[in-house]
């Protein structure tokens, strides 16, 4: 019955992996470059306003407070206004706090505005989330996910290049403006291309339209029946609900933390200009590009998501330690090591809400992803940039800080793969993934 249905569903062909997956992955592109752009700016930051390594930190960490505020509410936006209104107004949001961040006088207006760029983009990943379940199969949403995750990386790699330019040209406050204004742009696209519904998307047939609905609904089915719990009750009695939970807040600590710092470390090893600084930066994230494509390709096939989310970020641990204790000098080992570290890093993004997705019906799914990703992003995105920058100052070029980083990563990875449901809370054909 699966592979009749997924059969039926790729008679659409390319239409909505253009439609739907492409315009998820540019919006969510432009999100990610605007909270990651700041990393790089932030040493001309400190000298213009004064402020020290904590605090920068701080400023790095603040925007997962407004952002797990509306993540945890994203479930509820979405059910209640809809993927395609709840990004539309994110979009027009968020640009304009990205943009504003280039007009602020002092560190309390720039603490303000990140905490509001925080609530504008935080539910965006719940709403991109709905639509991918919404639109793809369980056989193909993997490697939906994964195509549009893979924007989380790009934001980061093209962050480096772009804003080393405009620093060598200008100054961090028209990067700002300059990379805020792209988000007013997509608002105008996103409202104009992501249909309301399956039945409203004019470029599929009425047979591809009936078939997808179909195979989507028999997927929905197979769920009925399998607890007595629902809502908010099914999602935190899912054991594996915690282990997610704990494991994707310990590997976005790194992500985040890695993110955030690394322009600096690699300016306070070499004497380097803006734009080599960018350049260098990018590598890690070109590589984590091939590495989200390489492992969605592999999960889709074997039809497996633990495993295929915790191995590599065991990995990613090993090799961050590893370069973490490299001597400053040697710059050249060291990024081929982060570069190297890229690749197994975010492995892992995708495949753990594409799991979510498998073990929970979507209403609940919804939550699930909600929870998880709040509790990930607050713990993870916060603590970690306030965390290097506390650690900074101590060891030799980062050593403490990134060493505690790649220690949190491996914790993280063996908290993924403890992630097993037992057969009673989701079903015997989960349990076997």
């Amino acid at each position: 019955m699966e592979e009749a249905g997924f059969a039926k569903v790729n008679s659409s062909g390319s239409a909505r992996w253009i439609r739907i997956v492409l315009v998820i992955f540019l919006m969510y592109t432009i999100s990610y470059f605007d909270r990651t752009n700041i990393g790089l700016a932030l040493p001309s930051i400190r000298r213009d306003l004064g402020i020290d390594a904590a605090h920068a930190g701080l400023v790095g960490g603040i925007f997962f407070w407004g952002y797990v505020i509306t993540f945890l509410a994203g479930g509820w936006l979405v059910s209640r206004y809809g993927a395609r209104r709840v990004v539309m107004v994110s979009l027009i949001c968020w640009g304009a706090a990205a943009m504003a961040t280039g007009l602020v006088r002092n560190f309390e207006e720039l603490l303000a505005v990140r905490l509001v760029l925080g609530v504008a983009e935080g539910p965006v990943w719940a709403a991109a989330s709905s639509l991918t379940a919404a639109w793809f199969v369980r056989a193909e949403r993997g490697k939906a996910f994964g195509l549009w995750v893979i924007s989380s990386p790009l934001g980061a790699l093209l962050a480096g290049p772009v804003s080393g330019f405009l620093l060598a040209h200008h100054d961090w406050r028209v990067m700002m403006v300059v990379e805020g204004l792209p988000a007013w742009i997509w608002a105008v696209v996103w409202w104009s291309t992501i249909p309301k519904s399956i039945h409203s998307a004019r470029w599929l047939s009425e047979e591809q339209k009936r078939g997808l609905t179909r195979a989507l609904a028999e997927e929905q089915a197979s769920f009925e029946g399998v607890t007595s719990h629902s809502g908010i009750r099914r999602v935190i009695s899912l054991r594996a609900t915690w282990f997610l939970a704990g494991g994707f807040s310990l590997i976005n600590l790194v992500v985040y933390g890695f993110m955030l710092w690394l322009p600096t470390s690699i300016a306070a090893s070499q004497k380097l200009g803006p734009e080599a600084v960018g350049l260098l930066s990018a590598l890690p994230w070109a590589a984590c590009i091939v590495g989200i494509l390489v492992a969605t390709r592999s999960s889709d096939r074997h039809q497996e998501r633990r495993l295929h989310a915790g191995v590599p970020i065991l990995v990613a641990g090993l090799l961050l330690l590893i370069a973490a204790n490299v001597p400053p000098a040697s710059l050249a080992l060291r990024m081929t090591l982060f570069t190297a570290m890229g690749f197994f890093l975010e492995m892992f993004l995708p495949l753990i809400f594409t799991y979510v997705t498998e073990l929970l019906p979507a209403a609940d799914a919804i939550v699930g992803t909600a929870l998880i990703g709040a509790i990930g992003n607050l713990v993870g995105g916060f603590i970690g940039p306030v965390l290097v920058g506390l650690l900074s100052g101590k060891g030799s070029d980062f050593q403490l800080a990134f060493s505690v980083l790649a220690c949190c990563g491996l914790t993280g990875g063996v908290l993924i793969l403890c992630a097993r449901p037992h057969r009673e809370e989701v079903g015997e054909a989960v349990v076997a993934r």
